[in-house]
């Protein structure tokens, strides 16, 4: 992620892309990123994108906490978006269970 500034925005920044779209969220072509990025109103998702412009606009290339911190954000979308798409397939029911409740206390 550190080597050329400009492609590991790109690259970071395009891998948040797509796993917001499999969320249901895409980016409208008349948005800038921080506009998206508010939309979409996740703390990684802000975080990600002000890593991204400071990266991709400004230049700098990621320090090593930085490079850190945008793998940590990304796994964290990424076991998001999996969550998610696990529980839309269980009953109600399953979901309810799943979190300590019981079956009873759902209906």
């Amino acid at each position: 992620l550190r080597s050329d500034p400009s492609a590991a925005a790109l690259q970071f920044y395009r891998e948040m892309l797509q796993l917001l779209r499999r969320r249901g969220y895409s980016r409208a072509p008349h948005q800038t990123p921080r506009e998206f990025a508010e939309q979409v109103g996740l703390p990684e998702v802000v975080q990600l994108t002000a890593l991204y412009h400071r990266t991709r606009f400004g230049h700098h290339p990621l320090t090593e906490a930085e490079a850190r911190q945008v793998r940590t954000l990304l796994d964290a979308l990424r076991r998001a978006s999996w969550a998610e798409r696990w529980s839309a397939r269980l009953p109600r029911r399953a979901r309810w269970r799943r979190r300590g409740g019981s079956a009873a206390q759902a209906s």
